[in-house]
């Protein structure tokens, strides 16, 4: 189970409980501004980091690198995969 099911989710899938999805949770310090923003300038601000992201897989230290670009990433936003079953 990953660490967001676990901290978000009491031990479940996290993005099945639908207080997750609350119009409180969305309204809270920003986050629709926070979340507008994320949508509107996602291709520029990840645009390059997704051609990085092919240039590291080539790499021979990739694992390396990986870890230090994901704790890098969960500073500001670090999406989750949902299964396409739970989709």
């Amino acid at each position: 189970m990953c660490e967001f099911c676990t901290r978000h989710g009491e031990g479940c899938q996290w993005y099945l409980a639908m207080e997750n999805y609350s119009r409180d949770l969305f309204e809270e310090r920003g986050r629709r501004e926070y979340v507008v923003d994320f949508l509107n300038h996602f291709t520029e601000r990840n645009g390059k980091a997704f051609d990085q992201l092919d240039a590291v897989n080539r790499l021979p230290l990739r694992s390396l690198v990986h870890s230090v670009l994901v704790h890098r990433s969960k500073a500001s936003h670090y999406g989750q995969v949902v299964p396409l079953e739970d989709v």
